[in-house]
């Protein structure tokens, strides 16, 4: 029986040319087909499902891969040939502007593997396929073109610039009074204390609504994590101060210090020495902290960021009484109540009832948690 990759010929004695042979041989296609016989060799004979993510940069790797038979499943790994075509198949798969993909996931039924899908990290992943930032330094290093998304960017360069201990700050406040260093103060957010009431009043509408995005509230902070990788932290102080910092996602001033050698932003240009890693955002530690404002009391400071608007996605709706209410009326569809409810927990006077009738249907075990939302922000009545 013939070849099947052989062409026939009929009543011609010279074969037709095979259509792109060199792609077949040497483009994606062969190289798909090498990754997907390559796993179906180190999987166990007849299995039945598969399922896997390899991840590769530089001289790194490591995958997780998974066949399954009927009831078994057994945890496999690439051989030195699959390893080989992954290499070949990153370089051949490379994405304009951006470089080769980061992850490969694939799955496979009854012995045929599927779904080869390259991961640029668009969305942040497992840290399970993070490797070490030295890693995503030396891909740069040997490709300048490559182009690392934000969050591994921040990871690969950050290079704890923005961690600010204790001694860190006070030496920073001290060498800032000595130079005459001082802070920019900000007008858009109100006192505290009513930028306070409303992340409650929002935190405790989204828990009646069982959202699981959106603001909460927790002893002596407050924390907002939004679908789109923004979020912050409002963290109280004694004396009346306090700390509202966090991050958007793909900030391009962030990006512009990692990726392309600007000078690094500093946001806690002013800063006094009460400004630490105990009260930022925990994006201080990776890199991603695009703003940090402070109250000293009377009123918001910040260093050298844009004001707050700019970073709306990382912030709830606390602007004023208006926008607070206009995001928990469209989240319930109770706009008098909305109204009623901002009202009472700015006021300091809000109760069960008030929340209640957000969402009257609200079982007693979801009531229980978001009234905790309130009593631990101090907005409930006496």
């Amino acid at each position: 029986m013939p070849d099947p990759d052989v062409p026939l010929s009929l009543g011609n004695s010279t074969p037709a040319p095979r259509p792109d042979a060199d792609a077949e041989t040497n483009g994606t296609a062969a190289v798909d087909k090498d990754i997907r016989t390559g796993l179906d060799r180190v999987a166990p004979h007849g299995w039945e499902r598969l399922g896997g993510i390899v991840a590769m940069a530089a001289d790194a790797r490591t995958a997780r891969i998974v066949a399954e038979r009927g009831d078994a499943a057994v945890q496999v790994a690439p051989d030195a040939a699959l390893w080989e075509s992954l290499a070949r198949h990153r370089e051949l798969t490379r994405a304009p502007g951006r470089g080769p993909w980061l992850r490969l996931s694939f799955g496979g039924r009854d012995g045929v593997v599927t779904d080869l899908v390259p991961d640029h990290g668009d969305e942040p992943f497992d840290t399970a396929f993070v490797f070490v930032p030295e890693v995503y330094r030396e891909e740069c290093n040997r490709d300048p073109s490559v182009r690392l998304p934000w969050w591994l960017a921040a990871h690969a360069f950050h290079a704890d610039r923005q961690l600010r201990s204790a001694e860190s700050a006070a030496d920073a406040a001290r060498a800032d009074h000595a130079a005459g260093v001082t802070p920019t103060p900000v007008d858009v957010l109100d006192h505290l204390n009513a930028v306070w009431a409303r992340w409650a009043a929002l935190s405790a509408a989204f828990v009646v609504m069982t959202d699981p995005w959106g603001p909460r509230m927790r002893p002596a902070n407050a924390v907002f994590q939004g679908a789109s990788h923004g979020g912050s932290t409002l963290a109280r102080l004694p004396g009346g101060r306090a700390v509202l910092s966090g991050g958007i996602a793909a900030d391009p001033r962030l990006l512009a210090t990692h990726l392309d050698d600007a000078p690094a932003s500093q946001p806690y240009r002013g800063a006094p020495a009460w400004v630490t890693d105990a009260v930022l955002n925990p994006r201080a530690g990776s890199g991603l902290l695009s703003f940090c404002f402070w109250f000293d009391g009377d009123r918001w400071w910040r260093g050298d960021a844009p004001a707050p608007a700019d970073y709306a996605p990382a912030l709830p709706a606390v602007w004023s009484d208006d926008t607070a209410t206009s995001v928990i009326a469209q989240l319930t569809g109770q706009p008098e109540a909305a109204v009623e409810f901002v009202g009472s927990c700015v006021a300091g006077t809000a109760t069960r009832a008030t929340l209640q009738a957000l969402n009257p249907g609200t079982d007693t075990a979801v009531m229980d948690r978001a009234v905790y939302q309130l009593d631990m922000a101090g907005c409930l009545a006496p």
